[in-house]
């Protein structure tokens, strides 16, 4: 029982670290490329643009977390 449960839990945290680790490798790759071009402007607004989507990523995953445990438990 122990183990089904911290599977269970393994593998909804996958749902909540994955995306936002994936949009970091893109986000960094972006930042990258602009710093290359000399345009730190755009950089900056990529970074920032990533960090709000990061946020409704997890924001999002965080609501499922709360609304429907048990549902996504199962």
């Amino acid at each position: 029982l122990e183990l089904t449960v911290t599977t269970i839990a393994f593998t909804l945290n996958l749902f909540a670290y994955l995306p936002a680790m994936g949009l970091g490798q893109a986000v960094g790759i972006l930042v990258g490329q602009n710093q290359g071009k000399g345009d730190p402007d755009a950089s900056a607004k990529v970074a920032w643009r990533g960090l709000y989507y990061a946020m409704g990523i997890n924001g999002t995953v965080a609501l499922f977390f709360l609304v429907m445990p048990q549902t996504l438990a199962w």
